[in-house]
């Protein structure tokens, strides 16, 4: 539990407690602020660095595609975006953010995503 008058557990912003189970954790779920879930994409984008995670080579003659079409990414970090709800059809296109492929309703693909699915600069 975090608060930032440390009423209730940890004193501060969750971002203090990230690098203490990072290390540990084999996937890591949030909601909240989108400022606070985009800190939490930038850092984890850097964390296979910061822990020394080696990525493994692809092998002589395996598909060059890294995933079949119509396939979400699942990395280390999911978020579950904050939005209205408007019409919950995706016709109305109120819940649009940018994604790396382009733009995703948050009301039809998500709320929750992949971290690396967004475009984080773009939604500052």
């Amino acid at each position: 539990v975090v608060t930032e008058d440390g009423s209730i557990g940890h004193a501060g912003s969750v971002m203090d407690l990230v690098p203490r189970y990072e290390a540990w954790a084999d996937q890591c779920v949030a909601a909240g602020s989108m400022p606070l879930l985009e800190e939490l994409a930038r850092s984890a984008a850097g964390r296979d660095a910061r822990l020394g995670v080696a990525r493994l080579g692809r092998k002589r003659g395996r598909r060059t595609d890294a995933r079949p079409a119509g396939t979400r990414r699942r990395g280390w970090l999911q978020v579950a975006l904050p939005h209205p709800v408007g019409c919950a059809l995706g016709v109305c296109q109120g819940c649009i953010v940018d994604g790396v492929d382009g733009p995703v309703r948050i009301c039809r693909e998500g709320p929750a995503f992949d971290a690396g699915e967004l475009a984080w600069e773009r939604h500052a």
